[in-house]
């Protein structure tokens, strides 16, 4: 499940995946079982069917129900528990409210889900959330940081050898007419 909606977290129109039958059918299925449960021995699997169930509707572009599933994820997930899920839920919650409108919240959730990401060392996960703060930021025409944070994403990738996300980065950019 989350292989398949992770797609829907790049930035950029041709990064996104078409959700077919059998992934609207999995998200269906998921969510009959989706339980925000407060038994503290299940609250990290229910955070993370959560944080799965809020990635699907992302890539469906079900944009209220990314936004509800990715909240709850945040409930259920206990605070002392893996950042890493809650860095997943924060930067959906963000990409579900920039594609809402709300670019000041998004920034703020992206800002959130990259501190917790540093904070860890976990360094692939950070720069797909500065890759995203460089969708917020051109989404409110700040071409400057815009180009900082495509600049520092495609150095972050490029650092951790990965060739896909250093083009894709550069695409984007070369879309926004960025000198990265």
């Amino acid at each position: 499940m989350r292989a398949a909606a992770n797609v829907a977290l790049l930035p950029g129109d041709a990064a996104r995946a078409v959700p077919d039958d059998s992934f609207r059918a999995s998200i269906a299925a998921l969510e009959v079982y989706a339980d925000p449960s407060h038994d503290p021995a299940l609250r990290v699997w229910s955070g993370l069917g959560m944080v799965a169930l809020s990635e699907g509707h992302l890539a469906m572009e079900n944009l209220e129900r990314a936004r509800a599933y990715a909240l709850r994820a945040l409930n259920a997930l206990p605070p002392e528990g893996d950042p890493i899920a809650h860095g997943w839920a924060l930067r959906i919650l963000a990409r579900a409210e920039l594609a809402l409108g709300d670019v000041d919240a998004s920034r703020d959730r992206l800002g959130e889900a990259r501190a917790r990401f540093d904070s860890i060392g976990a360094r692939f996960e950070a720069a797909i959330t500065v890759f995203a703060l460089a969708e917020a930021a051109n989404a409110q025409q700040d071409a400057l940081a815009a180009a900082q944070y495509l600049g520092e994403a495609y150095r972050n990738f490029d650092a951790l050898g990965l060739p896909f996300w250093t083009a894709l980065v550069a695409q984007t950019a070369g879309e926004h007419a960025i000198a990265i």
